[in-house]
C-alpha cells in the first residue's frame, strides 16, 4: 500500500467514525458501574450485601443457619487410625498446645480483664476456633471446664473443614482476623484431589495450596483501631518467596532440609511419602509439624521433640558478617544480619514477644575481655542496651508494650525481611595495654518469648524459655 493509500484509508476511517453515535455506548456503561456497585456483591461465592460477622471483629463464621455443636466436629484422636504421622507430628506441635499453653491463657485473662470482654472471642477464634463456633469457650472462666474438643486447639477439623475464606466481606480485604469459613460434616477438605476414603468424604480445595490459608490467621489487626498487630503473611506476600510461588506450606509443612533448600532455590520442594496408611504413595506429601519459631510451653517435662525441630529451623536461618574499623584507641565494628531462609521477617509475629539480639564480646591476645555487650544475666534477662531486631510497639500513652491489645502504633521496626539484611554498628575503646590481634567474636540469638515477661504474668510457672544460637561468626581485628 503507497503512502497515499494509506492516506486515503485513514479520512476514509475516520469519516466512518463520525457517523457513530457514542451517546449510547457511554449511558451503557455509566448504567453498567452504578449498577456494578449497587448489585450485592458475591465474591467466592459470599453473598457480601448482607454479610455478618457474629463474633465481629473475628472473622470466624460456620455455615448453615444453626450454630455447630462439638459433637458436630471429630477429635483428633478419630483421625490417627489412618493418619498416623500426621497425628504425631500434630500432637508435638504448637498447634495443638494454642488453647492451653499457659502464656496464652495468661494473656488472655489480661485482655479479659483490660479490655472488659472485648477481645475474648478475637483472642480464641485462631487458638481456639471450635470452642468458639460452638460457644463451649466464651470467656478464660470457661477454660477448665471446656470440652476436649476445645481444648485441642487448631486441631484436625478446625482445618480440614474449611472450604472458604470470609474476609472478602470485610471492610480489610486481605486474609486477617481468623476469616474462615468451617463447614463440620463428614467431607474434609484438603490440597489433595484424588483421595478415597472409608471413613469421610475427600475434596480438592485450592485454599490449601496457598499462603492465603495461613494468613487467615497469621496476619492480625487490632480489635477496635483495625492497626496491622501481625503482619507475617503481608510480609511474606511481599517477599520473593511470593513472587516464586513459594508457600508458607513449602517450608513450615516440610522436612527442614527441603524447606533449606525451597528458600536457597526458590523452587517448590518434593516430599514423596503415603498422606494416610491406607493411601497410595504420592509425589508431595506435607509434614504436620508446622515448626516456627515458638516455643512450647506446658507444665511438666518441655517437648524436647518440639525444640529439636525449631533449633534445626532456626540455625541457617540468617547469616552474619562483620568487619572492624580501628582509629587510635577507638574501634568500630559494623555486623550485617541477612535474614537467608526466613519467607517473612526476622523476626515476626506479636510485636515484642520473639527475641533476636546480638551478642557480641571482644578479647585480645591473651583472652582479657575487652567489650561485651548483649550477654543474658543470671535470671536470663537480655540487658537494655543489647542490639535487637523487631518490632517495639506502644500503648496509647506512648509507653511501650508487649500486649496486643493496647497497642496503638508501632514505635520502631528493626525487622529484618526476607532476603534482606540490616547493619548495626557498635563502638569500644581498645586500652593501651592490650595485647594485638584482637578478636571479636558475634553471635545472633533467638528466643520466643521474654524471660521477664514469663516471670511477670506466670510467677509460678518455674520455666526457662529456650534460647537458640542463629549464626555466629569471628573475626580477627588488627591495628
Amino acid at each position: 500500500m503507497t503512502f497515499y493509500e494509506k492516506i486515503g484509508r485513514h479520512q476514509k476511517e475516520r469519516k466512518i467514525m463520525k457517523k457513530v453515535n457514542i451517546y449510547p455506548i457511554l449511558l451503557f456503561l455509566i448504567f453498567f458501574l452504578v449498577f456494578s456497585m449497587l448489585a450485592p456483591r458475591h465474591l467466592n461465592g459470599l453473598d457480601c450485601s448482607n454479610y455478618k460477622y457474629p463474633f465481629y471483629p473475628a472473622l470466624l463464621k460456620a455455615s448453615g443457619e444453626a450454630a455447630p455443636t462439638v459433637t458436630d466436629f471429630k477429635a483428633p484422636r478419630s483421625c490417627r487410625a489412618c493418619h498416623i504421622l500426621n497425628n504425631k507430628d500434630w500432637e508435638d506441635s504448637s498447634h495443638s498446645h494454642a488453647l492451653t499453653d499457659p502464656i496464652f491463657l495468661a494473656m488472655w485473662k489480661m485482655a479479659h480483664q483490660e479490655t472488659q470482654g472485648k477481645t475474648d472471642a478475637f483472642c480464641i477464634s485462631c487458638h481456639a476456633p471450635i470452642g468458639l463456633l460452638t460457644q463451649d469457650l466464651k470467656t478464660p472462666d470457661d477454660e477448665p471446664n471446656a470440652k476436649e474438643i476445645s481444648k485441642d486447639g487448631v486441631s484436625c477439623d478446625v482445618c480440614h473443614t474449611v472450604n472458604q475464606t470470609t474476609y472478602e466481606c470485610a471492610k480489610i480485604k486481605t486474609p486477617h482476623n481468623a476469616s474462615l469459613l468451617l463447614q463440620p460434616g463428614n467431607v474434609k477438605w484438603g490440597p489433595i484431589d484424588n483421595c478415597d476414603s472409608t471413613f469421610h468424604e475427600s475434596a480438592f480445595l485450592e485454599l490449601y495450596t496457598k499462603s492465603e490459608f495461613c494468613g487467615n490467621c497469621h496476619n492480625l489487626f487490632h480489635h477496635e483501631s483495625g492497626y496491622k498487630i501481625v503482619k507475617t503473611y503481608e510480609e511474606w506476600k511481599g517477599s520473593v518467596y511470593a513472587q516464586k510461588g513459594i508457600e508458607c506450606q513449602d517450608c513450615h509443612m516440610m522436612p527442614v532440609k527441603l524447606a533449606m533448600q525451597a528458600a536457597d532455590t526458590l523452587e517448590k520442594p518434593k516430599n514423596p511419602g503415603k498422606a494416610s496408611t491406607i493411601g497410595p504413595k504420592r509425589e508431595n506429601v506435607h509434614e504436620h509439624k508446622f515448626i516456627g519459631g515458638s516455643p512450647i510451653i506446658k507444665k511438666g517435662p518441655p517437648s524436647m521433640k518440639h525444640t529439636r525441630e525449631v533449633e534445626k529451623r532456626l540455625k541457617g536461618a540468617a547469616s552474619l558478617e562483620a568487619e572492624a574499623i580501628t582509629s587510635g584507641a577507638k574501634c568500630v565494628l559494623k555486623v550485617t544480619v541477612s535474614n537467608q531462609r526466613a519467607g517473612h521477617n526476622l523476626p515476626t509475629g506479636m510485636p515484642g514477644l520473639r527475641q533476636v539480639w546480638l551478642e557480641v564480646l571482644i578479647t585480645d591476645k591473651n583472652g582479657s575481655e575487652i567489650f561485651h555487650a548483649g550477654a543474658l544475666d543470671n535470671q536470663g534477662r537480655l540487658p537494655a542496651e543489647a542490639v535487637c531486631f523487631g518490632v517495639k510497639a506502644t500503648d496509647k500513652n506512648g509507653r511501650p508494650t508487649f500486649n496486643p491489645w493496647a497497642i496503638e502504633v508501632f514505635k520502631s521496626d528493626t525487622s529484618i525481611p526476607p532476603k534482606g539484611e540490616r547493619a548495626e554498628e557498635l563502638a569500644f575503646s581498645i586500652p593501651d595495654d592490650a595485647a594485638w590481634p584482637l578478636t571479636a567474636k558475634v553471635v545472633l540469638y533467638y528466643r520466643g518469648f521474654p524471660q521477664s515477661l514469663l516471670e511477670e504474668i506466670l510467677p509460678d510457672l518455674k520455666t526457662t524459655i529456650p534460647v537458640f544460637e542463629m549464626a555466629d561468626k569471628t573475626i580477627e581485628i588488627t591495628r
